[in-house]
């Protein structure tokens, strides 16, 4: 072969070589990035799961409440026990304002 044409072998071949040099950069950067884009994923999974868990648990007590109130009505509500549930329903709803806006901000 005579070496103009190797020389212009040599050439291609350096030329491929770096464009396998940033493929596989390219590469490198999406598979990190799609590692930071799966523990992303795992740590909303388990926000939701908590969000789930906190809003479970609020229905349960603003059901809970809502029987007492029935109750107490259809036992004939006794005016200091409708206040007194009265003010628990105030405080609960107090601090699940307070949780819920801690997080979302």
């Amino acid at each position: 072969m005579p070496e103009s044409q190797t020389a212009e072998v040599l050439r291609l071949l350096k030329k491929i070589d770096r464009g396998i040099g940033r493929l596989a950069l390219g590469q490198s950067v999406i598979i990190s990035q799609g590692a930071f884009e799966m523990a992303t994923l795992v740590e909303l999974e388990a926000q939701v799961d908590a969000n789930t868990t906190v809003e479970g648990s609020a229905l349960l007590l603003i059901q809970g409440i809502a029987k007492q109130l029935a109750d107490l009505i259809a036992a004939g509500a006794d005016p200091v026990k409708l206040q007194a549930l009265a003010d628990k329903l105030k405080t609960s709803a107090d601090a699940l304002a307070a949780a819920v806006a801690a997080n979302t901000t």
